[in-house]
């Protein structure tokens, strides 16, 4: 598959009347299919921000908003942008705060990153590019901002997915602070040791990114998403919100928006019982284990995931689902 051009730079500050503006439309060819496809660039203004959008897919399609991990950004959606658009969807992503073209300025000493934020500003995509009733697919970080978003805007979505997220505090708050601590300082430069030995902070991250057999079988995924990791900058203040989240079950109780959550089997950040199983009950929805698969599922294994959302989209929504 050919890479997707996501922008890597903040929008023009041109607005029309309705806050919204097209930006770019690049042709992209993939290599599993014989049609050309475009990646459509958009922009939302909330207040004190500028959201850019990137989607590929029929413009009439059933809208499905992917919402990146911590630290991955848009470009790990990928995969599943040219499976869901392959299928007659519309597929839109995006830059949380913290990541890519939503980075703060440097000027902003110690920028405001939450889970709040993160959500309302999910809040905006949906109402900016007046999208009825989207599909949310959320994985890890993306995951959060949906169950948050199913619990206190249920009105702006079809259906929500979860992949290897969780709906509780974050167990490994302390390892995450400290982590984010020696990248404020050092850079992703260095070693760290988080309680099983002096790790390179690259391999750290790719260690809790990707399964073992993902690691073992496609390590040329490993090293692609290795030398992304190796570029990363001011990610400290997301690293803290996500660390420093509160729980939403108690937001999630009598859930009315159909949820699926997604675990990975080898997933050692947030196992199946959290990942799965936890999510369905708190929110009265099904759970599946993808094998074979780690933190990134959707990078790791897309075709086993692009199943179970088509069963989900199709069941929460039989009129638009396949």
């Amino acid at each position: 598959m050919s890479a997707l051009p996501f922008p890597e730079v903040a929008a023009s500050s041109r607005r029309n009347r309705d806050h919204q503006i097209s930006l770019t439309e690049i042709d992209v060819h993939f290599e599993h299919q014989d049609t050309s496809m475009k990646l459509r660039t958009n922009a939302v203004y909330p207040a004190e921000a500028v959201l850019v959008t990137s989607e590929i897919g029929p413009p009439d399609g059933q809208p499905v908003l992917l919402s990146h991990p911590l630290l991955m950004g848009p470009q790990m959606f990928e995969p599943l942008m040219e499976r869901l658009a392959a299928r007659g969807y519309r597929a839109i992503t995006w830059n949380h705060r913290g990541h890519g073209s939503n980075t703060p300025p440097k000027r902003e000493r110690h920028p405001e990153v939450s889970l709040t934020l993160l959500t309302a500003q999910a809040a905006d995509v949906v109402k900016g590019l007046n999208l009825h009733k989207p599909h949310f697919v959320g994985q890890g970080l993306g995951g959060m901002v949906g169950l948050r978003l199913a619990a206190w805007r249920p009105d702006l979505i079809a259906s929500l997915t979860t992949i290897a997220s969780s709906a509780e505090t974050e167990p490994h708050r302390e390892a995450i602070t400290s982590l984010a601590d020696h990248i404020e300082k050092h850079g992703m430069t260095g070693e760290l040791d988080l309680g099983s030995g002096t790790t390179p902070v690259v391999k750290l991250l790719s260690h809790a990114s990707f399964g073992a057999w993902t690691q073992n079988n496609q390590p040329e995924l490993v090293t692609a998403w290795e030398q992304r990791f190796a570029r990363l900058a001011r990610i400290a203040p997301s690293m803290r919100a996500f660390a420093a989240r509160e729980s939403v079950i108690q937001d999630l109780h009598g859930c009315s928006v159909p949820v699926l959550s997604i675990a990975g089997a080898e997933d050692i950040v947030y196992p199946p019982p959290i990942s799965g199983a936890a999510i369905a009950t708190t929110t009265g929805g099904q759970y599946v284990t993808i094998a074979r698969a780690g933190h990134s599922v959707a990078l790791e294994q897309p075709d086993a995931v692009v199943s179970h959302l088509e069963h989900q989209f199709a069941s929460a929504d039989p009129i638009h689902g396949f």
